[in-house]
């Protein structure tokens, strides 16, 4: 089985010595299996974005909004969620980074009879490094680790099914 996404974004923001704040907004969709369409989704996100640099460290957020449209819905939608990062620029021009995102929403699990409140947890590292190439452009090595739960809301009175700020 394979899975094939396309996606436009627009971002935009401010930004200055220390701190950035902007928003951003996308849509796409997502072809999960190309011999079963009924799957198939198409989704939009839209939210807030900051960041505040120190030196070498930075700490960014964003919170928005995520839906999704699909004729056997089991992709998340009418979800609201908040990712929280740090990163660290080295010496070497070695960048490492951590970050934790939480969304809760609806999705199809069962197949069954219609969306269930759910929660997804995720958490990733990430690391690149920059190198200089002939002609004195730049380019580099990226890679990610990322890992995530999806559980039954256990809280759906914390739940909110409204945008959240």
């Amino acid at each position: 089985m394979a899975c094939i996404s396309a996606q436009m974004a627009l971002q935009m923001g401010m930004a200055s010595e220390r701190q950035y704040f902007g928003g951003f907004a996308a849509t796409g969709d997502v072809t999960f299996n190309p011999d079963d369409s009924d799957q198939d989704a198409d989704y939009s996100a839209y939210g807030l974005e900051g960041a505040w640099h120190n030196g070498n460290l930075t700490l960014s957020g964003q919170i928005g909004r995520l839906d999704s449209e699909a004729e056997n819905p089991e992709t998340l939608s009418d979800a609201s969620f908040l990712a929280l990062g740090a990163g660290y620029a080295l010496r070497d021009h070695t960048w490492i980074s951590a970050r934790a995102a939480y969304a809760g929403g609806d999705q199809d699990t069962d197949s069954g009879s219609g969306p269930d409140e759910m929660d997804l947890l995720a958490l990733g590292l990430e690391n690149e490094r920059g190198f200089t190439i002939a002609g004195g452009h730049q380019a580099s090595f990226y890679g990610a680790l990322t890992g995530c739960k999806c559980t039954r809301a256990a809280v759906p009175a914390l739940r909110t099914r409204s945008p959240i700020w």
